[in-house]
């Protein structure tokens, strides 16, 4: 997904964050301000590890769940590596670092790095391995409707954002093995 794309969306939740980027951009281009829109992947950190949590854990069974060996990706944000990125633009000549960004880490985190963290941590007990094919169950009306509904069907598609124009910025150099 890349910062100078126009998106579409696929829920309501997505919708509505696109049509606000479209709106501020159309009133910032009428002000003073100058606009600097962030698209942040789920956040964690070392102690924080709900969004990592729900990519491996199945709340129905009450059980972490990996497919295959687990070297499927998903994208997320260290908590500093946004916290990087929104120092440098307010450090940043003025007027400079106008636009859409994409905030995420720089590389994705693997099914398999999460349980390994978390077993790291103590927060996860067993782990079922699952086939592709016995996936969880599927609803698309509640995806429409549930901005943390994360269906299964997309574990493979290992979505990819790309964040070339704020690594510019900021270095992204924070990731789940060195956020300790």
């Amino acid at each position: 997904i890349r910062e100078t794309t126009s998106e579409k969306g696929n829920s309501n939740y997505s919708d509505m964050k696109l049509l606000s980027e479209k709106l501020m951009q159309k009133e910032f281009k009428k002000g003073d301000v100058i606009p600097v829109i962030m698209r942040i992947a789920p956040v964690y950190t070392s102690e924080y590890s709900q969004n990592l949590l729900d990519r491996v854990y199945d709340p129905k069974d009450d059980v972490a769940f990996i497919f295959n060996e687990g070297d499927y990706g998903f994208k997320f944000c260290c908590v500093f590596n946004l916290v990087d990125f929104i120092s440098a633009i307010v450090a940043g000549p003025q007027g400079r670092y106008e636009g859409i960004y994409n905030i995420c880490d720089t590389r994705q985190t693997t099914a398999k790095e999460i349980i390994d963290h978390e077993r790291e941590h103590n927060r996860i007990g067993a782990v079922v391995q699952r086939s592709p094919s016995m996936g969880l169950t599927i609803s698309k009306s509640k995806a429409k409707t549930d901005y943390r509904y994360f269906d299964p069907s997309n574990t493979f598609m290992n979505w990819n954002y790309d964040n070339t124009k704020a690594q510019r910025i900021s270095p992204f150099r924070w990731n789940l093995s060195n956020t300790k």
